[in-house]
């Protein structure tokens, strides 16, 4: 007789730990800050790159055990100064996402039966391009200082070019 002993995952414990460390170590570079960056009419250039979490729920009967899959946000901004704490922001991301889920399969015209078996997992990883436009209204004077709070209101286009299941 084998006494079976349960083993981690260490693919899932990897990943897990990959992704802690990327969000401590979150890249994002901004031009310098020099005297004129903050008059009316300059712009700022901000490139980040990121990791992504995604979070996804059941549908009770069609789906169980859906998770997300750790992906990356990669983005450009131009940050055009206004009057007073405010600048309007255009740019473009991307990210790279997805997630794994039980559930049914069923052919092209076919129906099935919802027995609450769920045979077949699922693979999800798609990739899209966010275009966002957004105002930006500073709540102190962001000159000289390091970190500044602020609120960011907009819209955006999205538009998902690959994706594979």
């Amino acid at each position: 007789m084998f006494n079976s002993i349960s083993i981690p995952n260490s693919v899932s414990i990897l990943k897990k730990t990959i992704f802690l460390i990327l969000c401590f170590c979150c890249i994002h570079f901004i031009h310098a800050q020099d005297p004129n960056a903050f008059r009316v009419g300059t712009v700022k250039h901000r490139l980040s790159l990121g990791p992504v979490a995604s979070f996804y729920k059941n549908h009770p009967q069609h789906t169980v055990n859906t998770q997300g899959q750790v992906g990356f946000c990669a983005s450009y901004k131009a940050e055009f100064v206004l009057v007073g704490k405010t600048n309007f922001i255009i740019g473009m991301d991307y990210l790279n996402e997805g997630l794994t889920f039980q559930g049914y399969y069923t052919k092209p015209g076919y129906t099935y039966l919802f027995d609450n078996t769920f045979a077949y997992t699922h693979d999800i990883r798609f990739q899209e391009i966010q275009i966002p436009l957004g105002l930006k209204k500073s709540f102190t004077i962001e000159k000289d200082k390091y970190y500044s709070a602020y609120a960011l209101l907009g819209v955006g286009g999205r538009y998902l070019f690959s994706s594979y299941y």
